[in-house]
């Protein structure tokens, strides 16, 4: 397991830095990540004093859910034999169990997994409900994408996106062929008559109604 490196530097805003190395530029860069750190402080200005290396730590896991239905189950079983990080299992338990979530851990511990988890649970057990995602920002839609391929193909299912770079034309046929559509608050409001309308078609039990979720931009 790698070690984490933090790196301490004078308290001054780095968003200047930040911003005059682009992101391409930092994903070809293969150095490593003090490297890089401490050259975005030297280009802004500034020294790094100290770095401090926190030593690694084992992870914390549990099995799989059982409270999932099998079909979703099974697959999480195969993908992660030695069962998930303990603070996806207690998200995905106390969402099957009707309660509100909010998991805040640190970027890329595997958040996403336990709402698409339980998510692709209700899909499995009422085949007329139907999941409405918000994410905010375009990029953040591709990138969640195929994450939700993952969870969906094995049940034979396939997730929609809707932003701006489609066709408006298009989004209707979007909405209908897809029980899980991905879109970007913009659209989404721009969408709201035709989520209004399904839900209408859920009161007179035609529909399940719509379940929107929010993710927040990465740190």
């Amino acid at each position: 397991m790698n070690s984490t490196r933090t790196t301490l530097s004078s308290p001054t805003d780095l968003r200047t830095a930040l911003n005059s190395s682009p992101n391409s530029a930092l994903r070809e860069n293969r150095e490593p990540a003090l490297t890089i750190a401490t050259s975005l402080l030297e280009q802004a200005g500034l020294s790094v004093r100290a770095t401090v290396e926190l030593p690694p730590r084992d992870p914390n896991l549990l099995p799989v859910c059982q409270q999932l239905h099998p079909d979703g189950r099974h697959p999480l079983d195969q993908e992660f034999p030695s069962g998930l990080h303990s603070h996806q299992c207690q998200a995905i338990a106390a969402s099957l169990n009707g309660q509100n979530v909010r998991l805040a851990t640190s970027t890329a511990s595997g958040k996403s997994l336990p709402f698409m988890s339980v998510r692709a649970d209700e899909l499995l057990r009422d085949p007329r409900s139907r999941v409405l995602v918000l994410y905010p920002a375009k990029a953040l839609i591709q990138d969640q994408s195929a994450k939700w391929a993952g969870i969906l193909r094995p049940l034979g299912l396939k997730a929609g996106f809707i932003d701006g770079s489609v066709a408006v034309s298009e989004r209707n046929d979007i909405r209908q062929r897809h029980r899980v559509v991905l879109m970007t608050p913009h659209v989404a409001h721009e969408q709201n008559h035709l989520v209004q309308s399904h839900d209408r078609r859920a009161e007179d039990g035609r529909m399940s109604p719509t379940r929107v979720f929010r993710q927040k931009q990465p740190d």
